[in-house]
């Protein structure tokens, strides 16, 4: 029995040999057939390759010439042509007629240049700084620079008994006012009502925008603005011989009403409602008539209406503009709707809309200005023109 299982054993061992070399075999055959056909595949792709590079590089002949030659002739071609206009295009620049400026009364192109508008004889808004030369007294340099001594002397925190030398810097303001620097707390309204001057103005002067915030440390120039008196000593003190006056504050300059022209121009509010918050001045050549019920607006005199839109969104924003036909226009401005359109004949006392407070406005009012002419630097003070006393008129 044991032999029997001896001699199994062995033949087992024997077919397992077999069985691994046979594998064996069969494996090596299969990897001699990838190798053989990896070779195969690599020399047709280089076959392939050397072809492509044969056709780029030396077989492309006849298409690269012909892509050349027509680049060539195009160039040339197309060459005269664009100096020629060129030579048209510098003779027509040369020859054409200056361009106008554009009246502000056309929306469609209003601030559509890119060259200022502004008018020359428009009084600087900036604050500059001047060095007192030998010679200079404060009256010479406020006669100078057009401002009043006073406005001088406040701008610089000085009395008429200071003394000023050769090198000494001053400040000047644009116009006669007060220089104020925000502190904390500052408003708009309180501002204007520490120096006795109008919000709209400080608005218009100092380019602020709504909601009207204003900056510490900020500084604003104050049109028409007076300081505020001193305060009163805690005791009265005798004194004997005082020679003290009342000052003499600055009273804006306006130029003198057409003696040729009546007073025909009505009050622009319907059924008489509003009240005038600011008179005409150098810096505000309007009257400023508020009301908060936004009442309707109404053409102070007959004519055709020639503006009737938005004039532009942070200033007089939605407007209308009247020719009445004798050589002035009026402008009734931050109006909340318009009932006119250009080219619309209207009465005197017709409604043309509604006061409001859009643009560049400190509150619901109209402002109403009069122009000798449509432009904005024809603007005039309409208060001699109106049919009712107004504003000292």
């Amino acid at each position: 029995m044991e032999q029997q299982r001896s001699a199994l054993g062995h033949e087992l061992a024997g077919f397992s040999r077999e069985i691994f070399l046979y594998l064996f075999m069969r494996f090596r055959q299969i990897i001699v057939v990838l190798s053989v056909a990896g070779e195969v595949t690599i020399s047709s792709l280089d076959s392939i390759k050397r072809g492509l590079m044969r056709y780029v590089f030396w077989g492309r002949g006849s298409w690269y010439r012909l892509v050349v030659v027509a680049t060539i002739l195009i160039s040339v071609g197309v060459l005269p042509f664009t100096l020629q206009h060129k030579q048209l295009s510098s003779q027509v620049l040369a020859e054409a007629e200056p361009v106008q400026a554009v009246s502000e009364t056309d929306l469609l192109v209003e601030r559509g240049s890119s060259q200022t508008l502004v008018p020359k004889g428009r009084s600087r808004l900036d604050i500059i700084t001047y060095t007192v030369q030998g010679g200079d007294t404060i009256s010479v340099i406020a006669e100078r620079h057009g401002v009043s001594s006073q406005t001088l002397l406040w701008a610089n925190d000085m009395s008429a008994y200071d003394f000023i030398r050769p090198g000494d810097q001053l400040k000047i303001p644009p116009g006669n006012g007060v220089i104020h620097t925000v502190s904390s707390g500052d408003t708009l309204s309180s501002v204007a009502g520490k120096y006795n001057a109008a919000e709209q103005a400080i608005a218009d002067v100092n380019w602020l925008d709504p909601p009207f915030n204003l900056v510490e440390g900020q500084t604003l120039f104050i049109p028409e603005g007076t300081m505020p008196p001193p305060p009163a000593p805690p005791t009265p003190i005798a004194s004997v011989g005082s020679n003290a006056g009342s000052v003499n504050y600055p009273t804006p300059s306006l130029p003198p009403a057409d003696p040729s022209a009546s007073r025909f121009l009505g009050w622009p509010v319907s059924g008489g409602l509003g009240l005038v918050t600011q008179c005409p001045s150098a810096w505000h050549m309007a009257i400023d008539i508020a009301n908060s019920s936004y009442p309707p607006l109404i053409a102070s005199a007959a004519g055709t209406v020639i503006f009737a839109g938005m004039s532009d969104p942070w200033g007089y924003a939605w407007s209308v503009q009247i020719d009445h036909g004798n050589g002035y226009t009026t402008w009734y401005a931050h109006m909340s709707s318009i009932a006119v359109v250009s080219g619309q004949y209207v009465a005197k006392g017709q409604v043309i809309g509604n006061m409001g407070a859009t643009g560049l406005a400190t509150g619901v009012h109209v402002h109403f200005e009069l122009r000798a002419g449509v432009g904005w630097a024809s603007r005039i003070n309409p208060a001699p023109y109106m049919d009712i006393h107004v504003c000292g008129y």
